[in-house]
C-alpha cells in the first residue's frame, strides 16, 4: 500500500539478451531459457511479482522445449504478470532495416503472442538499440504499440517521459531510461561488497533521482530491474520488500511499462512534446561487417518481389513469410550492426545466403508457371514495382544491349535477335569522357570524375582539382561501434560525429599538427581507362588501383542522369576503412537523409540512412544512391560514403577477423539534379535503383500475360508501395508518402473493387475507404503510412 507523500516506482523485472553477439544464438540459449524458468518459478511463488521477456524468438524456443510450462505461461500472461515488451520477433536496429522490415518483425512477434499466450504488447521497449529513427512513432503505432521505451540516444532535453512527435506528426508516449536498462540493479549489483546505506544512496542518485528530475509526474516513476542475461532470483524479489520497509520517499512495486503509462494517463499527466531525431550513435556500425547490410537490403527487395509473384499466382505466402522471418532474425541490432564475433557473423551471412537462394528458387518457379506458355524462347523480365520502368539489359552477344519497357507489376521479353539502332551514350575513344543527352562526365588523370555537367540545368557539380568517386583508405583504430575509438559509455545521449574528408597522402603538408591523412587516387600510379562496354544504350569504363586493391566501374545508360558505380575491393590488413569521396561545387547546402518510410534534413556528420542522401543549394544538387551502404555523411561540401571497415571484436574473438581475402563489391550511384525540377523524386530513384528486375532466361510468354492488367498500379509519384499480398480473399497493400508533402496517389486495380478498408498494419482501427470502380483515390499526408484491405 502506498504511504502518504511517497512516490510510486513501477519496477519492471527483465533481462536483456542477445540473439547473437559474443556467442551465437544456440550458444546463448541454455542461459536464456534457464532465466525464463527462474522467472516462472518466482511468478509461482510470489503473487506480486511480474516479469518481462523481450523478444519472441526466445519465447518461441522456450515454448517448444518446455511444454510442461505452457499452462503457467498462459496463466501468468492472462493475469498481466508475464508479458512481452517489445514483443517483436527480435529487437531490431532502428536505422538500417527498412520500415517494412520493422513492421514484419513486429507482426511476426505479435501474431505468435496472440496465438500462443493470448496477449498483445503495447510498449515498444527498444532497450539496447543504437539510436532511433524519427519515423519510429508512426511505425510503432501502426503496429499496435501505444508507447515507446529506450535507453540509448536521447537528444535535446533531459525529460525522461515525453510525447515523441514523428516526422508525420504522430505522437507516441515515450520513456527514456536515463537509469539504463539495468535500473535498480545499478545499486543491487553491489550487495555483499558495499554497505546497505551506500547501495540505497547509489539508487537514489543514479536511478530514482534522475528519473524524478525528468518526469512530468514526480510521484509516478518507472525503472527496470534488469541487465544483460541477468538471472531473476529470490534476492531480487526480497530487495523490493526490504527497500519498502526502510524507505519512506519511494515505494517500489513490481509492474509493467503498460501500467506505468496507464497511471500517468489516469493522473492527467501532461507530457512535453519533442520532435528530435534520436541519432546519430555508434556510427561505426553503419559499415562494420558491411556484407550483412548489403544482404539485408537485397533480401528485403527480393522478399517484396517474391510476395508480388505469389500474389499474381494466387499462391500462399509461405515462401515470402519465411524470407521475412530470416530478415527479422538478422535485423537484431547486434547482428545487422556488425557488432558480433566472427562465428556469429558467419552464421548470419550463411542464413542470408540460404534465404537468398531459397527466394530466388521460388521467384524462378513462380515466373516459370506464369511465363512458359509459348514455344518461342526468350528472356522474360518481371517488374515487381507498381509503376512502369525502362531497363537496359544485355541482349545477344556480350557488350550488346536492348532497351525494354516493363509495365507495372508486369512482364516483358528481351528480343535477342533485335538490332539496336538507338543513339544515346557516347564514350570517347580514350575512355575519359562519358555522356548522353542529359549529363556529361569527364575523368581526370587519377580516374576520378573532375567534371559532372548537368546539361539540363547548365551546372557542373564537380570540383576540377578534387574529383568525385575518389577511393580513400584511411586509418580506423576503432571497434565495430566507434570509428577511430572504442565504445566507452552507456551512450545514453546522441553523439554527433563530424567526419571531414582526410587529407590526401599525395599532398605536401608543412603545418605542425594536421588532420588525418589517407591513401587515395593521387597517391599511386595514375590508372588507365579500361573500356568494359561501349554501346549507344550503355557504356562502362573501369579504373584500377592495384596498390589499393580497388577497381571501380562507372556506367551510364541512355536517358538517365545517373552514373552507376560498382567498386570491387579485396581487403588486406587491419584497422582501416575504405570510403568513396564526392567533393562538390555546392556550398552551404541543405542535407537530406532517407530514413525508414521518409526523409529528414540533418546537419553535417555521419549518419545511418536508407537508400539515398542528397545535398543541394538553390541552383544545383547531387543525389547519392546506395545498395545497402548506410554510412553516409556530408561535411564541408564533400559527400562521403563509407564502404568497408577492417575492424574486429578483438576482446572477444580469439583470432581477430578483418575479413582479409574476402572480395567486397559495392554498388552506388550519383545523379545531378536541379532543386527547381518538380519531377525530381529521390525516393523513386532509390526504389528503381535497389529493386532488381526479375529475370527468367530461355522462357516463353503469351501475349495475354504481356498485356494483362496489373494487380495494382500506382498513378502518381508521391508514394511507394512496401507491401502487396493476398489476405482474406482480397489484397493487402501498404504505402507510404515519399515526398514529404500532401500528395495525391491513385491505386488502379485490375478488377472492380467491392470493398476497401483503411487500417493499421496490425489490422486494428479498420475504417471504410471510398472507391470508384477499380480506383482508390488517396490523399496522403506528409510521410503517412497507410495499410489498405481491398476486395
Amino acid at each position: 500500500m502506498k504511504k502518504a507523500n511517497t512516490a510510486i516506482v513501477h519496477v519492471v523485472p527483465s533481462f536483456h539478451y542477445d540473439v547473437a553477439y559474443v556467442k551465437t544464438f544456440k550458444e546463448y540459449l541454455p542461459e536464456s531459457l534457464a532465466n525464463i524458468k527462474s522467472a516462472l518459478d518466482l511468478l509461482e511463488k510470489h503473487a506480486d511479482y511480474t516479469y518481462n521477456v523481450e523478444q519472441v524468438v526466445l519465447l518461441q524456443e522456450y515454448w517448444k522445449k518446455h511444454p510442461e510450462d505452457r499452462a503457467k505461461m498462459k496463466q501468468y500472461a492472462a493475469a498481466g504478470r508475464f508479458y512481452c515488451a517489445p514483443g517483436m520477433y527480435t529487437m531490431p536496429d532502428s536505422n538500417i532495416p527498412s520500415g517494412e522490415n520493422f513492421i514484419r518483425n513486429a507482426l511476426i512477434g505479435r501474431n505468435w503472442l496472440k496465438q500462443h499466450l493470448g496477449i498483445t504488447p503495447t510498449c515498444c521497449w527498444m532497450a539496447d538499440v543504437f539510436g532511433h529513427n524519427p519515423q519510429s512513432p508512426q511505425l510503432a503505432k501502426t503496429c499496435g504499440f501505444e508507447s515507446y521505451m529506450f535507453e540509448r540516444g536521447k537528444a535535446g532535453s533531459w525529460n525522461t517521459t515525453f510525447n515523441w512527435k514523428g516526422i508525420d506528426g504522430t505522437l507516441l508516449a515515450a520513456h527514456w531510461e536515463v537509469d539504463t536498462y539495468y535500473g535498480v540493479i545499478l545499486g543491487m549489483a553491489w550487495e555483499g561488497s558495499r554497505p546497505r546505506e551506500w547501495i540505497d544512496q547509489r539508487i537514489m542518485e543514479q536511478v530514482l533521482g534522475p528519473q524524478q528530475a525528468g518526469s512530468p509526474c514526480k510521484d509516478v516513476l518507472l525503472t527496470p530491474q534488469g541487465g544483460d542475461f541477468l538471472k531473476p532470483t529470490e534476492k531480487h524479489w526480497q530487495f523490493v520488500q526490504d527497500w519498502n520497509r526502510r524507505n519512506k520517499e519511494f515505494s517500489l512495486e513490481f509492474s509493467s511499462p503498460e501500467a506505468y503509462f496507464q497511471e500517468l494517463k489516469k493522473r492527467g499527466a501532461v507530457l512535453p512534446v519533442e520532435e528530435n531525431d534520436l541519432n546519430p550513435l555508434c556510427e561505426g556500425c553503419f559499415s562494420a561487417r558491411i556484407k550483412i547490410k548489403q544482404y539485408n537490403r537485397s533480401l528485403e527487395e527480393m522478399a517484396a518481389s517474391l510476395e508480388a509473384l505469389e500474389s499474381l499466382n494466387g499462391a500462399s505466402h509461405r515462401a515470402s513469410d519465411a524470407t521475412w522471418k530470416t530478415l527479422a532474425f538478422n535485423a537484431f541490432h547486434d547482428i545487422i550492426c556488425g557488432s558480433l564475433v566472427r562465428k556469429a557473423a558467419e552464421e548470419a551471412l550463411a542464413k542470408y545466403r540460404h534465404a537468398e537462394d531459397f527466394a530466388q528458387t521460388k521467384i524462378t518457379a513462380f515466373m516459370s508457371s506464369l511465363a512458359n506458355k509459348n514455344s518461342v524462347k526468350e528472356t522474360v523480365l518481371f517488374n515487381s514495382l507498381p509503376y512502369p520502368r525502362k531497363e537496359i539489359v544485355q541482349s545477344g552477344k556480350k557488350g550488346m544491349f536492348q532497351e525494354v519497357e516493363l509495365p507495372p507489376l508486369g512482364f516483358a521479353v528481351v528480343n535477342s535477335s533485335g538490332k539496336n539502332t538507338s543513339r544515346g551514350v557516347k564514350l570517347s575513344s580514350d575512355g575519359r569522357t562519358l555522356e548522353n543527352e542529359r549529363i556529361k562526365a569527364v575523368f581526370g588523370q587519377n580516374g576520378t570524375v573532375v567534371s559532372l555537367y548537368d546539361k539540363e540545368s547548365g551546372q557542373d557539380l564537380a570540383v576540377a582539382g578534387d574529383g568525385m568517386n575518389n577511393p580513400i583508405s584511411a586509418s580506423d583504430i576503432g571497434d565495430p561501434w566507434t570509428i577511430n575509438g572504442s565504445i566507452n559509455s552507456s551512450l545514453l545521449r546522441t553523439a554527433p560525429f563530424r567526419n571531414p574528408k582526410p587529407i590526401s597522402g599525395g599532398e605536401v603538408t608543412r603545418d605542425g599538427r594536421i588532420d588525418a591523412k589517407c591513401a587515395d587516387a593521387d597517391c599511386y600510379d595514375w590508372p588507365q581507362p579500361e573500356i568494359i562496354a561501349n554501346d549507344p544504350l550503355q557504356a562502362t569504363v573501369q579504373f584500377s588501383y592495384p596498390a589499393m586493391k580497388i577497381k571501380t566501374q562507372i556506367t551510364l545508360r541512355k536517358g538517365e542522369k545517373l552514373l552507376r558505380i560498382k567498386t570491387l575491393f579485396m581487403p588486406a590488413g587491419k584497422k582501416y576503412r575504405v570510403l568513396a569521396a564526392f567533393p562538390t561545387a555546392i556550398k552551404n547546402g541543405r542535407i537530406r537523409h532517407s530514413v525508414p518510410c521518409g526523409h529528414i534534413e540533418r546537419p553535417e556528420g555521419e549518419y545511418g540512412v536508407q537508400g539515398w542522401i542528397d545535398y543541394a543549394d538553390k541552383e544545383k544538387g547531387l543525389l547519392l544512391l546506395n545498395k545497402g551502404l548506410p554510412g553516409n555523411s556530408v561535411t564541408d561540401g564533400v559527400l562521403l560514403l563509407s564502404l568497408f571497415r577492417a575492424v574486429s571484436m578483438e576482446k572477444n574473438d580469439k583470432i581477430p577477423w578483418y575479413e582479409e581475402g574476402i572480395e567486397q563489391i559495392f554498388e552506388y550511384g550519383i545523379m545531378p539534379f536541379s532543386p527547381k525540377d518538380k519531377t525530381y523524386n529521390p525516393a523513386r530513384e532509390a526504389a528503381l535503383f535497389n529493386r532488381e528486375v526479375c529475370v527468367l532466361p530461355g522462357a516463353g510468354v503469351s501475349a495475354e500475360l504481356l498485356n494483362r492488367k496489373p494487380l495494382v498500379e500506382l498513378d502518381g509519384d508521391g508514394a511507394e508501395l512496401s507491401c502487396l499480398r493476398r489476405e482474406n480473399g482480397g489484397l493487402l497493400l501498404r504505402l507510404w508518402e515519399s515526398r514529404g508533402k500532401d500528395s495525391r496517389v491513385k491505386c488502379i486495380f485490375a478488377d472492380t473493387i467491392k470493398s476497401c478498408f483503411k487500417m493499421n498494419a496490425d489490422g486494428t482501427d479498420k475504417t471504410p475507404r471510398k472507391f470508384s470502380g477499380n480506383i482508390i483515390d488517396l490523399r496522403l499526408k506528409p510521410f503517412e503510412i497507410i495499410t489498405l484491405s481491398v476486395k
